[in-house]
């Protein structure tokens, strides 16, 4: 099965080699081709189609959602509020895969109408445009067209099942990437929520890069009772990422680490970072296991000069 994204920029490719996978899509076109499909089109069709599931749902069931994204569409991001102030209402949950690049979005809205739901993100450029809700058997298809949107309703056990397996999958996996300015702020949100960060050969980029952005988030870190820590090299010293009240800093990194990658430590996450031209790239990993060994290897950094003293100590 070929996923293909056109963009004008570049087109993406993804090619799935499952025999399951590729049954339950011819099963979808032959549904399509036989017009065993319930098709909505423009906004009033996907509310009637959303409206519908959430009638569905009772108190406590939980829908999965695969590409949602930032609708910019006024109607519909109004309309979005309220139906997920019916859905708190109403006590049903929700999993989000959001579409790279839609941290802030969901930041700016967590603790409104994300409340009673776990969000996670898509690796970069898989189903832009494109989003798929997942509930009792129904799979909804949302193509989410410039002009006018369509939406597919698909009542098959079968194609909700192969959806639902491709859903947890994707839930799972616990490594994506990530790419720009934006990407990188909404990793310092995530931060915030963590509690605290630990960097090595962390460099202020960032902060340099959006300094009124870390103007505001200096503030509530400071009211959060944030705590960073950062071994760097000597070149770094008197940079802004080093002066954070909350930040504690050594000195101790060698300056041929300057210019390779960024690690941070955080939660159950490990972030290596790169930049890459005068683009932020980001690989994030969600591993307990992986951060364990991380985090150890960063204590063993942080304390090198006192375990240097132990040995010497030890020799003498």
């Amino acid at each position: 099965m070929a996923n293909i994204l056109w963009a004008e920029d570049k087109t993406t490719i993804f090619v799935v080699e499952n025999k399951g996978l590729v049954e339950s899509y011819k099963k979808y076109f032959e549904l399509l081709w036989s017009q065993e499909v319930i098709v909505g089109k423009g906004v009033k069709g996907v509310q009637d189609a959303w409206n519908k599931m959430l009638d569905e749902l009772e108190p406590g069931e939980e829908y999965y959602v695969m590409g949602a994204a930032d609708r910019e569409q006024k109607a519909l991001y109004d309309w979005l509020v309220d139906f997920h102030n019916r859905r708190r209402a109403k006590g049903v949950k929700s999993k989000f895969l959001f579409v790279a690049g839609a941290e802030k979005y969901v930041e700016r809205f967590k603790e409104n109408y994300y409340e009673m739901s776990e969000t996670k993100f898509l690796p970069e450029g898989v189903y832009k445009g494109i989003q798929f809700n997942l509930f009792k058997d129904k799979v909804l298809i949302i193509v989410w067209r410039e002009k006018e949107p369509i939406v597919f309703t698909i009542e098959d056990k079968t194609v909700y099942q192969t959806f639902k397996t491709h859903f947890d999958n994707l839930w799972q996996q616990d490594t994506r990437i990530v790419k720009g300015l934006d990407a990188i702020q909404g990793l310092f949100e995530d931060f915030l929520e963590a509690g605290e960060v630990d960097f090595i050969a962390a460099r202020g980029y960032f902060v340099d890069k959006r300094p009124e952005f870390i103007d505001g988030w200096e503030k509530r870190a400071i009211k959060k009772g944030f705590r960073m820590r950062n071994i760097v090299d000597p070149g770094t010293k008197g940079h802004r990422i080093t002066k954070f009240p909350f930040a504690e800093t050594k000195y101790t990194l060698p300056k041929e680490f300057a210019n390779l990658s960024v690690i941070w430590i955080y939660g159950n996450k490990v972030v290596i970072s790169n930049w890459v031209e005068d683009e932020p790239m980001a690989v994030i990993i969600e591993n307990k296991a992986l951060h364990g060994m991380y985090k150890q290897q960063f204590e063993l950094l942080w304390n090198m000069e006192s375990f240097l003293t132990s040995e010497k100590s030890k020799l003498a």
